[in-house]
C-alpha cells in the first residue's frame, strides 16, 4: 500500500511519500528523512513505521509531542485521512498516489495547523486582507463594527475563544463580543489581569504554553487554557481595547507568527473602530444640528425655499427664517469656518442665539453686533461665522441687510440686470477693528432673491485640467434662466445644475441655498 504525508504549512504545499519501514520525522537534516524545519518540531520528533497495509506513528521523545486528530498520543495506528500534528505543523496521513499541488498563490494560511474552517477551505491571507480593506471603508452600522471585525479576524485562526475588549466612554474595559469554535461558556475566558496587563503596557502578549507562564496566568490555567495571544488595539496614540484568542488543546498552540498576523489585523481593526467612533459622534452632532434647523417660514406675499446639504453627516452651514412679532420677517444664511462636530455645535449655538435676540433687535445690524459680542469671547481664535442677515417688510418689500463676510447675494428684478448684495463688513466672531455696516434695497413684485454658501459657487469638478469651479457667474446665469419659476423650482434647478457640473462626484463642502420670491400681483 502506498502512503504519504501531505498538507499546507507556512504557505508551502508539502508532500512526503512514505516507504516500508521506519520514516523518521524531525528538524535535523542529518537524522530525519522527512525534514520539517518549522517552530515546535524537535530535531528528531517522530517516526511512522509502514508495514504492508498497516502504519503506526511513534513519539520519539519530542518536546511538544504528537497528536492524531487532536488527541495527544505516544503510539497510534494510523488510518488514511488522519491528521497528525507535530509542534506547529499539521499534515494528513493519506493513501494512494500523491495529489497535485494547489494552484499558485494558494498559501493555505487559514491557520498554521490546517484546522478546518466553516467553509472547509483555508482562505488565503492576502485575499482576506483585501476583503478587510473593503470592509474598512464600507459604511456599516457603527454599532456593529466590533462584532464584524472579530468575525473577519476569526476566519484566519484556529482557537477555542476569540474576544474583543473595548474601552467605553468612561475608560472602563468592557467585553464587546466573543466567539467560540467549540461548545463552552461564553464568559470571558481569562482573568482580567491578563487583558489589563496588555492594555496597561500597550504591548502584545504571547503565551505558547500557559503551564510555563507567569503567576498572572493562574486563572487561565484554572479554565483549562493551554495557549493564548492578546494584542492592544492602537490608533495613533490612542488605545481602544484588546483583541484576544486562546486555545485549550495541548497540541494546537499559538506561535510567534500567529502573533505577527494578529498584530497586523489589530491595526486594521483599530482603524475600523476609530472610523466607527467618529461616525457615531458625527451622527450625534447631526441629530443635534437637525433639531436646531427649523422648517422655513414664508411671509405674506412671498414664497420661500431653503435647501441645506452637508457634505458629510454634519456640517457648519446654517439658515434661519423667522416671522417677528412686529410683522417683519428675518432670514439668514451662514457658514461656520470648519466642518464636523465642532462646526455643528457652533452652528447650533449661533442659531439659538439668533432666535433669542431677533425679536428685540431693531435692525439686522444691531442683531449681528449683539451676536458678535456674545460669541467673540467664546469662540476659538480660528473660528468665525460668515453671515448674510436681513429684515424684510413684506407689505413694502423693504429689505434691510448686513453681509458679514459672506458670499454676495443677488436680487433679480423684472426688466433689470442682477443686483449684487455685497459684503458690508467682517465675519461674526472675527475680532478685528473693522466696523460692520448695513445696506437696504426694495424687492419689487415678481423679483427673485437668492443667498447661498460657498459650497455652491466653489463646487469643484475633479478631473478637469485645470480644476474648475461652478463659479458665481454660472449660478447667477442659472438663476436668471429660472427667474419665472417658483421658489422651490429655482432651488431644485440650481442644485441639479451643480450636480450635473460635478458629474456625480460627491461635493467637498456643505451647500446651502435660500430663495425668496415676491408674488407678481
Amino acid at each position: 500500500m502506498m502512503y504519504r504525508l501531505e498538507g499546507a504549512v507556512d504557505g508551502q504545499h508539502l508532500v512526503f511519500p512514505l516507504h516500508d519501514g521506519a520514516n523518521t520525522i524531525g528538524r535535523s537534516t542529518q537524522r530525519a528523512e522527512i525534514v520539517l524545519q518549522f517552530p515546535g518540531v524537535s530535531r528528531v520528533h517522530a517516526e511512522i513505521v509502514v508495514s504492508g497495509e498497516e502504519a503506526e506513528i511513534h513519539d520519539l521523545g519530542a518536546r511538544n509531542g504528537i497528536a492524531v486528530n487532536g488527541n495527544r498520543v505516544t503510539n497510534k495506528r494510523l488510518r488514511s485521512g488522519d491528521q497528525i500534528a507535530l509542534g506547529e505543523v499539521a499534515l494528513h496521513f493519506l493513501s494512494g498516489n500523491c495529489s497535485p499541488a494547489p494552484p499558485a498563490g494558494d498559501d493555505g494560511l487559514g491557520s498554521s495547523q490546517s484546522y478546518p474552517l466553516a467553509t472547509g477551505r483555508e482562505p488565503r491571507l492576502l485575499d482576506q486582507l483585501i476583503h478587510f480593506g473593503d470592509f474598512l471603508v464600507a459604511d456599516d452600522d457603527p454599532e456593529e463594527a466590533g462584532p464584524l471585525c472579530l468575525e473577519r479576524v476569526a476566519r484566519l485562526f484556529s482557537f477555542r475563544k476569540a474576544c474583543l475588549f473595548l474601552l467605553n466612554d468612561v475608560g472602563e474595559l468592557e467585553l464587546r463580543c466573543c466567539t467560540s469554535r467549540r461548545a463552552g461558556s461564553a464568559e470571558p475566558p481569562v482573568s482580567r489581569s491578563v487583558i489589563e496587563s496588555v492594555l496597561r503596557q500597550r504591548q502584545p502578549l504571547l503565551v505558547t504554553d500557559v503551564d510555563g507562564g507567569e503567576a498572572m496566568l493562574h486563572s487561565a490555567r484554572s479554565k483549562g487554557i493551554r495557549s493564548l495571544v492578546a494584542v492592544p488595539l492602537l490608533h495613533g496614540t490612542d488605545i481602544l481595547g484588546v483583541l484576544y484568542m486562546d486555545e485549550d488543546d495541548p497540541v494546537r498552540r499559538f506561535w510567534p507568527r500567529h502573533l505577527q498576523r494578529l498584530q497586523l489585523l489589530a491595526s486594521l481593526v483599530a482603524a475600523k473602530l476609530a472610523k466607527s467612533k467618529v461616525s457615531i459622534e458625527l451622527q450625534t452632532a447631526a441629530d443635534i444640528a437637525r433639531r436646531f434647523l427649523s422648517e422655513p417660514q414664508s411671509p405674506e406675499g412671498f414664497d420661500v425655499a431653503v435647501s441645506l446639504e452637508p457634505c458629510a453627516k454634519v456640517g457648519g452651514d446654517l439658515y434661519e427664517t423667522l416671522l417677528l412679532p412686529d410683522g417683519r420677517y428675518m432670514c439668514a444664511v451662514g457658514d461656520v469656518a470648519g466642518k464636523g462636530v465642532g462646526a455643528a455645535f457652533v452652528m447650533a449655538e449661533t442659531l439659538a442665539t439668533l432666535r433669542a435676540l431677533a425679536p428685540a433687535a431693531a435692525t439686522p445690524r444691531q442683531l449681528a453686533l449683539r451676536l458678535h459680542d456674545l460669541l467673540v469671547e467664546r469662540l476659538e481664535a480660528h473660528v468665525f461665522i460668515t453671515l448674510f442677515l436681513a429684515y424684510l417688510e413684506p407689505w413694502t418689500g423693504r429689505f434691510d441687510f448686513v453681509n458679514a463676510g459672506h458670499e454676495p447675494a443677488v436680487l433679480i428684478a423684472p426688466g433689470l440686470p442682477p443686483q449684487t448684495l455685497a459684503s458690508t463688513g467682517p465675519p461674526i466672531g472675527m475680532d478685528i477693528p473693522v466696523p460692520l455696516g448695513a445696506d437696504s434695497i426694495v424687492i419689487p413684485p415678481g423679483a427673485l432673491f437668492a443667498a447661498w454658501s460657498d459650497g455652491i459657487t466653489e463646487a469643484l469638478r475633479v478631473g478637469s485640467r485645470p480644476a474648475e469651479m461652478f463659479t458665481r457667474e454660472r449660478l447667477v446665469e442659472r438663476l436668471e434662466a429660472l427667474r419665472e419659476a417658483s421658489a422651490d423650482e429655482v432651488a431644485r434647478g440650481v442644485l441639479e445644475s451643480v450636480d450635473t457640473f460635478l458629474g456625480g462626484v460627491r461635493p467637498q463642502d456643505d451647500r446651502t441655498l435660500l430663495v425668496l420670491r415676491r408674488h407678481a400681483g
